[in-house]
């Protein structure tokens, strides 16, 4: 569901920044569990997994991103200049780079990770007549604004976009990569295995260093 702002407590300060993780179409905030015990497991005890809804549009649910974080922020009593990280899987990636054209939100995030997200656009959406997969169809209307952050470059935070052959959900595999970021390939990966390969998670850990 929709992030309940009042779910979100405070968590002790680790010394780390705060990792804020989005979801994909059909996912749900327990599809980061792996990745935050491991990240607990590697000294960051401050993450957030964050919900929307499937059928509300994505501009809506970047909306609810933006004010969640800055309820994070509130509550963990963050100062104005110390940044989060996001990390977000599939259409979460999308959800997220729409939170990310306000320059506010932009700017309060340090490094931006995706795992297996259709940056460009997926034909196997084609499969699917849903408003969500039509949105994540190459040249969607969503996906031509966002077309805005291309080539990735700064004042918008790292991106490292981790994608594999392996996803076959991905069509091109190239999709999941984008100009400009830090484009990383994991070999043998499924569209879900992002969510729970212990490499996988590695990687992410390193990638929030």
């Amino acid at each position: 569901g929709v992030p309940r702002i009042a779910d979100i407590a405070p968590m002790p300060d680790d010394g780390h920044r705060v990792v804020v993780c989005v979801h994909g179409l059909a996912g749900h905030r327990q599809n980061f569990f792996q990745l935050r015990a491991y990240l607990r497991l590697h000294g960051r005890q401050r993450s957030y997994s964050l919900g929307y809804d499937d059928d509300e549009p994505l501009e809506v649910a970047a909306s609810a991103l933006v004010r969640a974080a800055a309820e994070i922020r509130r509550v963990n009593e963050l100062a104005d200049d110390v940044k989060v990280d996001l990390v977000a899987h599939s259409m979460g990636g999308i959800v997220a780079r729409l939170a990310l054209l306000d320059p506010a939100f932009a700017a309060q995030v340090h490094t931006f990770v995706t795992l297996g997200t259709p940056h460009q656009g997926t034909l196997a959406a084609r499969y699917l007549a849903t408003p969500r997969s039509l949105d994540l169809r190459p040249g969607s209307p969503i996906l031509q604004r966002l077309s805005a952050q291309v080539p990735w470059a700064p004042p918008l935070p790292t991106l490292i976009a981790f994608h594999s052959p392996a996803d076959i959900l991905m069509l091109p595999a190239s999709t999941a990569s984008l100009p400009g970021a830090d484009n990383r390939e994991l070999a043998n990966v499924s569209h879900s295995g992002y969510l729970v390969r212990p490499r996988v998670l590695a990687q992410v850990e390193t990638a929030l260093r």
